[in-house]
């Protein structure tokens, strides 16, 4: 990776610095390696050691994951609130929630098709279980996915706002 090699050359550049009183070719070597620690420090704000992009890469970064978690929450709690209702309850296969498609889902039986409001994402393999998208947590699937939608185009505008700074 670009850090890696940063990191490289940067040993390099201090190597033929502490080197440079006994060899003079060191001497003229260190004055042409730029170890450019500014994009170094750039690099390690932004991307983990796991090659991760950080969440505080960019403030509207740190916003939309913050966004998306507080998300995450309220759709977890409204759907382990609905659980509890009756109308749903009685329809439910169990008492847990899923993703299909992207959506936060609840596994129901057969029979509450049309009596539960939402709507059908998938069905398990034998076709006794429908995947259900409720009614109530349709608007904030819509958020969620919208949010994780400017998250995609906030991290292609990171990365390339960093390939330039890389390629200049």
């Amino acid at each position: 990776s670009v850090y890696t090699l940063l990191q490289m050359v940067r040993s390099v550049h201090q190597f033929a610095m502490d080197k440079q009183e006994r060899c003079r070719t060191l001497g003229k070597f260190h004055r042409l390696i730029q170890p450019l620690p500014k994009l170094a420090r750039t690099i390690e704000k932004t991307i983990s050691p796991e090659g991760d992009l950080l969440d505080d890469a960019s403030p509207e970064l740190t916003r939309i994951r913050q966004q998306k978690l507080s998300m995450r929450r309220k759709i977890e709690q409204t759907i382990k609130q609905l659980l509890t209702d009756q109308d749903v309850e009685a329809y439910v296969q169990d008492k847990f929630f899923t993703i299909r498609s992207d959506r936060y889902v609840v596994p129901m039986r057969v029979d509450g098709r049309g009596r539960v409001k939402g709507s059908i994402y998938d069905t398990s393999a034998s076709g006794q279980t429908l995947y259900m998208e409720l009614a109530e947590v349709r608007p904030m699937n819509d958020a969620l996915l919208e949010l994780e939608s400017s998250e995609k185009l906030e991290i292609l505008r990171i990365f390339k706002d960093l390939s330039a700074q890389v390629a200049a």
